[in-house]
């Protein structure tokens, strides 16, 4: 059973081909048994990710941190929504100060009860 434990936002640029935009993402953390799992997501607008050449991936530039992909579930096209929700496959790692390192965005101060 998973327990969701903190959320986070982040500041970072969203690449796709060669367009790029600064972005506000966040970063979700759960705790499955011994193991942390973390989700990155975003909202962008349909049709700037349309116009870069956007269909079902991208990639985020987190400030001081790894990149990490972004998908859609399907192909993007016009009759999608004009703001798109773009998400991570959700990331592992063995111990909360792994979890941390990855994902600096995570306060581990506010952390403690993990």
């Amino acid at each position: 059973m998973s327990e969701h434990i903190e959320n986070a936002d982040g500041q970072g640029t969203l690449l796709i081909g060669n367009g790029r935009s600064p972005v506000t993402y966040q970063i979700s953390a759960v705790r499955s048994g011994e193991r942390y799992m973390a989700t990155a997501t975003l909202q962008a607008p349909r049709d700037w990710l349309l116009k870069q050449g956007f269909r079902r991936e991208a990639l985020l530039e987190r400030d001081g941190a790894e990149t990490v992909k972004l998908y859609y579930p399907e192909e993007l096209d016009v009759a999608d929504d004009v703001s798109v929700s773009l998400s991570s496959e959700p990331l592992a790692c063995d111990t909360r100060e792994d979890l941390v390192h990855r994902f600096p965005e995570l306060d581990l101060a506010r952390m403690h009860r993990l």
